[in-house]
């Protein structure tokens, strides 16, 4: 059974671009029903009912529920709600699908990571092969590529998490083959030309080099000697060096007029950021538009007239579910975020997958990555296995 629901979700994950039925509705609901059938497993049970994630998600799931009747109220689009409740089902079930993986046997639970690292590979490779294939995308003057993700961004946020993820795998094993797929990680992001995802990972690439460093003053020196001018002349020498020439000669600027360009894709999240932050304070501060629905507020428009996504997670959650649920949200993310930070004390993996996890915290900030391929087929899964195998197999941690 196991094995089965894998082979959907790769299916899922190398043919996500794919717009049909199948790839859109049918797998999705398979996996989203992988978490039903665990319910009548009995050796599962036990999880189930102790383990606080799955309270927590309980929890999520009222809220939100109460969330898509306030979207009832307003008179919104009730059936875009339930799209996105259906969404978070899915992450909870890929969750507990990781646990069960856990729980079955060791062998299996090697399969499973040599699983997330081909899956990985695949994507990071048809990104670095992209400008080879000449399967690039012109945006505002600019080639940027999108490899079998099918759309830039999701491919950069896919790229910058396992950049991270490899590097922490590579600095604890010594194992080359991290490596390589840490140098094709930072390739595919370039090829994106994302600016933001670039900054994140020469953050958190520096904080790791020096904190882990035996010798911190050699590797200050080093990090601003080599690693940084090496890291600035491969931005620069790529599409992201035109999109940093752009900024600087459009600069930031608040008083755009319609019909107006707008200058740069930075210029234009604040100026969109800013319109739906006026609309939310002053209609749906309490209680927000309700999940799903952030077409609803006023913001920078399509051409047929529809509201952009907000390109920032937290902006995007904060309109749609209000203060108060926005604040639970942000608890939640602080709660895993602690949860790994607990468990990196004794586990590589986990280690591997907190600094990853921090690292889309930040892309978050510009981006949106909680219902995007990486955070919600890899992590999801991920977290919930070393969930099980820290807090309930202390003895079978994975090295």
């Amino acid at each position: 059974m196991i094995i089965f629901f894998y082979l959907i979700l790769a299916l899922k994950v190398v043919f996500v671009s794919f717009d049909n039925v199948v790839v859109n509705i049918l797998l999705p609901l398979v996996l989203l029903g992988s978490g039903l059938v665990l319910f009548f497993d009995s050796r599962f049970i036990k999880f189930l009912r102790f383990e606080r994630f799955v309270l927590y998600f309980v929890i999520v799931d009222v809220l939100l529920f109460v969330s898509a009747l306030i979207a009832y109220f307003y008179g919104f689009d009730i059936l875009l709600s339930v799209e996105y409740y259906i969404k978070i089902l899915t992450f909870e079930s890929l969750f507990l699908l990781g646990a069960y993986t856990a729980s079955v046997n060791d062998k299996k639970s090697n399969i499973f990571f040599k699983l997330i690292v081909f899956l990985a590979f695949v994507h990071i490779l048809s990104g670095v092969l992209s400008p080879l294939l000449g399967l690039g995308t012109e945006v505002d003057g600019v080639v940027r590529y999108a490899g079998l993700a099918g759309k830039i961004n999701i491919l950069a946020n896919f790229a910058l998490f396992f950049s991270v993820f490899f590097f922490v795998l590579y600095k604890e094993s010594s194992n080359h083959k991290y490596l390589i797929l840490f140098i094709l990680s930072f390739l595919c992001i370039l090829s994106t030309g994302t600016i933001k995802n670039v900054l994140v990972l020469v953050f958190i690439i520096s904080f790791l080099w020096v904190k882990q460093s035996k010798y911190k003053s050699f590797s200050m020196v080093a990090l601003v000697l080599i690693f940084l001018p090496a890291a600035f002349y491969l931005v620069v020498n790529s599409s992201i060096g035109e999109r940093v020439d752009d900024f600087l000669e459009y600069g930031v600027n608040f008083n755009v007029e319609a019909g107006e360009k707008v200058g740069n894709s930075m210029n234009w999240r604040i100026l969109h950021w800013k319109f739906l932050l006026i609309d939310w304070y002053e209609n749906y501060f309490f209680f927000g538009v309700g999940i799903g629905q952030y077409s609803e507020v006023e913001g920078l428009k399509t051409t047929s007239g529809v509201t952009f996504d907000p390109h920032n997670d937290y902006i995007k959650f904060l309109i749609e579910y209000g203060i108060f649920l926005f604040l639970g949200f942000i608890t939640f993310l602080v709660k895993v975020g602690k949860t790994l930070y607990r468990y990196s004390v004794n586990c590589v993996y986990s280690k591997a997958l907190l600094f990853s996890y921090i690292s889309a915290l930040f892309a978050m900030l510009a981006g949106q990555l909680i219902f995007s391929l990486v955070f919600f087929y890899f992590f999801w899964p991920m977290f919930g296995f070393l969930v099980y195998k820290n807090d309930w197999r202390l003895s079978s941690i994975p090295r």
